[in-house]
């Protein structure tokens, strides 16, 4: 799993350090991005930014890692 999120979500659009990247703001530091809120985000993306929906891309089960991940990455 790290390999893709390296290839395609943190590497090209939210920086390798997830702080920010190329079209896409930082996953670090956001409260709001609860383990649901980024399942909802990354399974549908988002209207009017770059972020896709994954939901026919990725299985439900690799989304959730994702969404797992995102949060992991919030400040206490």
């Amino acid at each position: 799993m790290s390999a893709f999120i390296a290839r395609r979500c943190a590497g090209k659009c939210h920086g390798l350090d997830a702080y920010a990247g190329e079209d896409a703001p930082a996953l670090r530091g956001r409260s709001h991005l609860t383990p649901l809120i980024a399942y909802i985000m990354i399974n549908y993306g988002r209207s009017g930014t770059p972020m896709v929906a994954w939901k026919e891309r990725l299985p439900d089960e690799d989304i959730w890692r994702l969404a797992a991940y995102v949060a992991s990455l919030q400040e206490p």
